[in-house]
């Protein structure tokens, strides 16, 4: 008797492996380059219209506007610019959208504190509006700098204008975020970006002139160029 308890434990602990062995497995939506796939890819793509960019507005006569507001209440504000292309910062947090002239959202991300990112960087055109929620101590909307750089943060980019086109190894150490690639006439494709103490990720792409950038979630990408 003393021989029969192990034998019966090791068939049981085999009894359970084959059971977990057997339970469906639930479907992968990433491949091997963090690209999201499937219906997870099309439900992030349904958030929002499409990234929006215009090279006019880079012009030295626009984004001249800066506004500052103090503790965001109740229903929160909203805010409209004159054309031009702008950083949003905040202090403490909220959610920050920003709507088209057709009332569309065309971005949408959590801004400040640890919980959000650190700057937001859009092309505002006419008639497009910010909302800020409550929550935040203070908000900034102030011209975007206007250089090209292979670390991006939060926003709305275009490659030829912020970056040059190319292949690249993209990564951050900045939590996890998505960077999405939308292309005229072709399917955009989106990437999930890991940078924190449980790992990091990094994925290949390749930028092609004319090509917007969404960045989501995450303070920033940097981008390695592949020769």
């Amino acid at each position: 008797m003393k021989r029969v308890i192990p034998i019966l434990i090791v068939g049981l602990l085999l009894a359970s492996c084959n059971v977990e062995s057997k339970t469906e497995v639930s479907e992968v939506y990433t491949d091997q380059q963090q690209k999201i796939i499937g219906e997870e890819k099309n439900e992030m793509l349904g958030q929002t219209a499409a990234p929006y960019t215009n090279r006019e507005l880079r012009d030295e006569e626009y984004s001249q506007d800066e506004v500052f507001l103090d503790y965001v209440q109740g229903d929160g504000e909203t805010i409209s610019v004159s054309p031009g292309r702008y950083e949003i910062t905040g202090s403490v947090a909220g959610n920050i959208n920003v709507y088209n002239d057709h009332g569309d959202l065309i971005f949408h991300d959590i801004l400040g504190s640890d919980y959000g990112v650190g700057s937001i960087t859009v092309d505002i055109d006419e008639d497009f509006t910010i909302h800020a929620d409550a929550g935040f101590n203070a908000v900034m909307v102030t011209p975007a700098d206007e250089q090209q750089s292979n670390n991006l943060t939060a926003g709305h980019w275009e490659v030829g204008v912020d970056i040059e086109p190319g292949d690249y190894l993209i990564s951050s150490s900045s939590k996890i975020g998505y960077l999405q690639i939308h292309s005229h006439n072709e399917d955009a494709q989106v990437y999930e970006v890991m940078g924190s103490e449980f790992g990091n990720t990094e994925s290949e792409v390749t930028l092609k002139e004319g090509q917007k950038l969404r960045i989501t979630e995450i303070s920033y990408i940097h981008f390695e160029p592949q020769h």
